[in-house]
């Protein structure tokens, strides 16, 4: 029997021939026999993949019910983590425990995660940032509960917001190949090569529509999160600001999922940056079997050649599992360490502080920065700190806040 191709379906008009997918190549067969079985069959199994809403189609008994579009359709296997991560639920804990805490606390907790979360996405970059820039990307931060499309224009609106070098701003998505260097010389100095610059409208596009939720609107938030954060930074849009954009991304696609109410924010990237190696592994799960399938020539200086011997398709349908996993175990650290670690501090110092001042007359700054510093120290003032602070702290002081903060330390759970 012959095969005749039909009219291509309205989904894939906006891909060029040469874009689509060997698997999908947006072409109806019209003459196989209609209705091939009575129970529809769907293209990620539930048992196997972690499902988005299911599209029938009718003629086929097929279910489409994957984590995006034919444009860009990340998977998540279901493995013994991803179930394990699947059957926590650490944005519903945060929400929970920050509407517990008393409203001025709150203010104070909010400030502290928006500052170190600006610091830490930075500090993943090695930038140490000025305090202009820390208050732009805050303010960007705080902004994120506020729907918006992610076209060019806007996207390249915050790449310049987010950059710290003037010269790197852009003026729009890149229009020429762009590759990720180790720092070793040569053609093995090329750690990633992002997708072809045409393959970046259909690919973002989708992102912007899995952040506003406009595909897979029941998608587990944490999982969205993932795949439009890894998804634009696998991308690679700009020659810099990806990683920092990726990570605001991550924050925007939470707050739209209504999974943290406006104002809140869990600051990942504290623990992203504690766990940088751990970050770079769920990166290189994409950008490592990627790279092999480029064939880079080193002409000189930063002068290359880019050959692909793959197919496109990869930077569209990419496995996203190990990423989904990081992204778990970041927000339930950053919960459990990092945002109730800060109220169990606030909670110390509130005590220490009105004790000590109580008692002796110690300049506010000073007092401060030695409750923060024994604090972190277990409930230890060391010798080098005793003597910095020695003209303005009675000895027996020392002593006072030592003990204070050692009473109040949180206890390690028993097990």
């Amino acid at each position: 029997m012959r095969l005749k191709l039909g009219k291509p379906k309205k989904y894939c008009n906006n891909l060029k021939n040469s874009d689509r997918p060997r698997l999908f190549p947006g072409q109806e067969l019209i003459d196989l026999p209609a209705a091939l079985g009575t129970n529809p069959y769907p293209l990620f199994h539930p048992k196997t993949y972690v499902t988005g809403p299911s599209a029938r189609n009718r003629r086929w008994s097929i279910d489409v019910n994957g984590l995006g579009d034919f444009s860009h359709c990340p998977t998540v296997r279901r493995t013994a983590s991803i179930e394990a991560c699947l059957a926590t639920d650490p944005l519903g804990e945060a929400r929970e425990y920050l509407k517990g805490i008393g409203s001025t606390e709150l203010d104070r907790v909010l400030s502290w995660a928006y500052l170190h979360e600006t610091r830490s996405t930075y500090e993943l970059e090695g930038e140490t940032l000025p305090s202009n820039k820390a208050e732009a990307f805050a303010s960007i931060l705080r902004q994120a509960g506020e729907p918006h499309a992610l076209t060019e224009e806007y996207l390249t609106e915050l790449q310049n917001a987010v950059v710290t070098n003037a010269l790197a701003r852009e003026p729009a998505f890149r229009h020429t190949q762009n590759y990720l260097t180790n720092g070793a010389p040569g053609a093995r100095g090329v750690s990633y090569v992002p997708p072809p610059a045409d393959l970046l409208a259909s690919i973002l596009g989708t992102i912007d529509r899995l952040a506003n939720r406009q595909i897979c609107s029941t998608l587990d938030p944490l999982v969205r999160a993932t795949l439009v954060s890894f998804g634009f930074v696998f991308a690679h849009p700009y020659a810099d600001g990806n990683g920092r954009l990726s990570r605001f991304l991550a924050h925007y696609t939470l707050r739209q999922s209504g999974a943290l109410p406006n104002g809140y924010i869990l600051p990942l990237s504290i623990a992203m940056k504690r766990n940088e190696p751990q970050y770079l592994q769920a990166l290189q799960s994409f950008s490592r079997p990627a790279r092999d399938l480029w064939s880079v020539l080193w002409i000189d200086r930063d002068n290359f050649t880019f050959e692909f011997k793959g197919h496109g398709s990869i930077y569209r349908y990419w496995d996203a599992t190990p990423c989904v996993e990081f992204m778990y175990k970041m927000a339930e650290e950053t919960l459990r360490q990092d945002l109730q670690g800060e109220v169990e501090f606030l909670h110390c110092y509130d005590a220490v502080l009105g004790e000590t001042d109580e008692r002796f007359d110690i300049p506010g700054s000073t007092l401060s920065k030695l409750i923060r510093m024994a604090y972190q120290q277990g409930g230890v003032l060391s010798k080098n700190r005793r003597k910095q602070f020695l003209d303005e702290v009675p000895p027996e002081a020392f002593d006072f806040i030592e003990t204070a903060v050692r009473e109040r330390l949180p206890r390690a759970p028993a097990y």
